[in-house]
């Protein structure tokens, strides 16, 4: 059997986060939903993943830059996705993380989600 490759959504905006699933399921892939740093924490010591998606700037103690560094750590062949709405001033191509500005359409998403999954 095919498990269809799994995704660790973190966002505290539920428009984006319900885009961001929606999207994802659109695409095949699995999506579990996070609304902040220690639900995605929790989930990623629980499962499987094979991308994070998470916003840069989260309530709580964890911010997604805190979150990537974690997930590569557990994951370290899986893609990161990391959206902001403010610009990404720093050159993520070094580390392997990717960027999304917000605000973005659905096609800059998918397009986004098409090249981690071609890049892992």
């Amino acid at each position: 059997m095919i498990v269809a490759p799994a995704v660790l959504l973190v966002e505290d905006n539920v428009l984006v986060l319900d885009l961001l699933t929606e999207v994802v399921g659109d695409l095949g892939y699995r999506a579990v939903e996070t609304t902040d740093g220690t639900e995605a924490m929790a989930a990623m010591e629980s499962g499987e993943f094979d991308l994070l998606v998470t916003d840069q700037r989260l309530p709580g103690a964890y911010s997604g830059g805190d979150l990537a560094t974690h997930f590569r750590r557990l994951f370290p062949v899986a893609g990161i996705l990391l959206t902001s709405g403010a610009p990404m001033l720093d050159d993520l191509s070094p580390t392997g993380i990717s960027f999304l500005q917000k605000p973005f359409t659905v096609a800059m998403l998918k397009e986004a989600l098409a090249r981690e999954f071609a890049d892992t």
